[in-house]
């Protein structure tokens, strides 16, 4: 759980100066959305002066303990405040769809190189699978750019776990990965993972991004709660559901928008 901000215009410097000192002293750190569109980058330039990412950086906003979602229009001067200050970009694939209905586009990754697509931070409203977060996160700039080379499978596993090279391995045609605090065993005994040649750990990889989807999870191990075995959720999803709803109407009636037509585009 992180502090968080959902958008940079409803927000006054005041707020984001508090939200960054609350998030440290609470040592969750924080989350927030930037330059996710066009709109927002001209909004707060009308509102601020500064682009988001340089209202963000002023404010003490970024830094290695914040998470930056979407971050599709970054200038080449906000792009170095990120790597300056270390701050990590939530890549959001999935999130290309809804986006483009409001005329935004795809981030270029290639234009990060201190900032690699992190699909484990990337689930939005359009998918819930993180294994087809993973395949957007390869597909959609390769389409895009029109460069293969781009978000190769190996890449994409590691950006969701940073340490895997060291713990990769197959056995008994199960591939098991921990990012930080969590594991989770995967299937690879299906049609999705055919043909395998399990002694490739690439081939593994691009299984698991290219073909797999959430169906092959069989164990999820998070801090050493379980929260599936054998395929089936150790919790109450419907309970989970109900809370969830409550909680979102307690926090959207507590919303206070402010008006932004005198600096709408």
């Amino acid at each position: 759980m992180r502090v968080g901000i959902e958008w940079l215009p409803l927000a006054s410097r005041e707020l984001l100066r508090g939200s960054a000192r609350t998030g440290r002293e609470l040592g969750t750190g924080i989350h927030i959305h930037l330059n996710e569109s066009l709109s927002e980058v001209e909004i707060a330039k009308k509102m601020f002066g500064r682009r988001p990412t340089e209202v963000a950086y002023e404010e003490g906003i970024l830094g290695p303990d914040c998470i930056a979602a979407h971050c599709v229009w970054l200038s080449d001067t906000e792009i170095a405040l990120m790597r300056e200050t270390g701050t990590q970009i939530s890549h959001n694939p999935p999130r290309t769809p809804s986006s483009a209905r409001g005329g935004a586009a795809a981030g270029d990754a290639r234009r990060r190189p201190q900032h690699r697509a992190r699909p484990r931070r990337g689930r939005v409203q359009q998918r819930r699978d993180m294994f087809e977060v993973m395949k957007w996160a390869s597909l959609l700039h390769r389409a895009v750019r029109v460069d293969a080379s781009l978000q190769q499978a190996s890449d994409v596993v590691a950006d969701g776990d940073p340490q895997r090279r060291r713990r990769a391995r197959s056995r008994d045609r199960r591939a098991g990965c921990r990012p930080q605090g969590r594991l989770i065993l995967v299937e690879t005994n299906s049609t999705m993972f055919t043909p395998l040649m399990p002694e490739s750990v690439d081939h593994v990889y691009s299984h698991l991004v290219f073909a797999a989807n959430g169906s092959v999870r069989r164990h999820d191990d998070l801090r050493r709660q379980v929260l599936m075995e054998g395929g089936v959720l150790t919790v109450d999803e419907d309970e989970v559901i109900v809370k969830a709803n409550a909680a979102f109407a307690k926090w959207s009636a507590r919303m206070v928008v402010p008006d932004l037509e005198s600096v709408a585009v």
